[in-house]
Order: structure tokens, then sequence, then C-alpha cells
């Protein structure tokens, strides 16, 4: 990304589970370390939709503020609204560093 511009980031989600599940909102934060909680709200979002035991999904979030020049870290948090109930809870976020120029 540039600085001070807008990006967007292509995610994809994996219904890691044996049954078909509402993987809800996807909030994505264009800088964020730190682990979030349920209802927090990114810089961008998209609706997931279910997702079939197994199945994945690739969403785009677009106009996600770049910032200022340097390190970052991208926070992608899926079910974000912690909507659905699931046997593993732990795997719904992630991060990714990249460099802003």
């Amino acid at each position: 990304p540039t600085a001070n511009g807008n990006f967007s980031a292509t995610i994809t989600i994996q219904n890691q589970g044996t049954v078909a599940a509402d993987g809800g909102y996807l909030d994505v934060w264009a800088n964020q370390s730190a682990i979030q909680r349920c209802g927090a709200e990114g810089d961008g979002w998209v609706d997931v939709g279910v997702l079939a035991a197994g199945a994945t999904k690739t969403v785009t979030v677009s106009g996600l503020p770049a910032g200022a020049a340097g390190a970052k870290v991208a926070r992608a948090f899926v079910d974000s609204w912690c909507e659905t109930s699931e046997a593993n809870e732990v795997n719904n976020q992630m991060t990714k560093a990249y460099t802003v120029q």
C-alpha cells in the first residue's frame, strides 16, 4: 500500500468444522497487532455467509486506510460478533505483517 492511501485485503476463510456454519462478519483492521474481542469494529468488514464443512471462501475487504509509511500488522477476525457457537474459537483471528511504502 501507498502511504495515506487506501488498500484492499483478500482473505480466504475456511470452515474447519464438521458441519455447515455461518461465518458471520469478517472484520479487518489495517494495523492491529492485539487480539480483538467479540463485537470490536474493524476498519472494514464483509458478511461471510454460510460455509459447508471444510469449505473455503475468498473475500475482499476494500477501503482499508494505509496510514503513514512503515511496518504494519493487519488483523482479520471471522465471526467477529461471536454469534456462531464453535468447538474452537481461537482460530478465528489471524495477522499478516506488511509494509506501507
